[in-house]
Formats: structure tokens, C-alpha cells, sequence
């Protein structure tokens, strides 16, 4: 499933396509987004939202997911996450 709250639908690992290069490229995708919107604008102040960003998705988001998919995939998602970063 794509969608982050319902981890329970969980049925695949994807390891292909843009998972080749992060392990969140939805999450990814927003940063970006964050930041450009930030240049647009001219306001230095989004580089901290950016940065509130990332650390509230690693500790609220991305750490229970990981948990959940370790618990589902095991050794092959163990083997994803040495192979392929959590961000970029």
C-alpha cells in the first residue's frame, strides 16, 4: 500500500523503479518540494522546516514503518535497508 497509515495492507516489498535509490521517495519528494518552495520564496526560514520535516518523519513516520515491514519481510528487507538509503 501507498498509503502510510494503513501498514497493515502491507503485501509486497518494492525494491525497484525509484526504490532503487531511496527507501522513501515519497517523503523524499516532499523535502524536495519543501525546499524549492523555499528558493522560490527567498526565505531561509524553510531550510528549518525542511529540516523539522525530516526529523519528525524519521522519528514518527519512517521508524514505524520500518518496524513493521522488518517484522513482515525480515531478512530481505535487512538486506534493502544495507543496500539502499533511507533518504538519498
Amino acid at each position: 500500500t501507498i498509503h502510510p497509515a494503513k501498514l497493515s495492507k502491507v503485501s509486497t516489498l518494492v525494491t525497484s523503479g525509484l526504490y532503487n535509490y531511496s527507501r522513501n521517495p515519497m517523503y523524499l519528494s516532499l523535502l524536495i518540494f519543501l525546499l524549492a518552495w523555499g528558493l522560490w520564496l527567498g526565505n531561509a526560514f524553510n531550510v528549518l522546516l525542511a529540516a523539522g520535516f525530516v526529523a519528525y518523519m524519521n522519528t514518527f513516520q519512517i521508524g514505524l514503518e520500518e518496524k513493521v515491514l522488518l517484522d513482515r519481510f525480515g531478512r530481505d528487507y535487512k538486506n534493502y535497508c544495507i543496500l539502499v538509503r533511507r533518504w538519498f
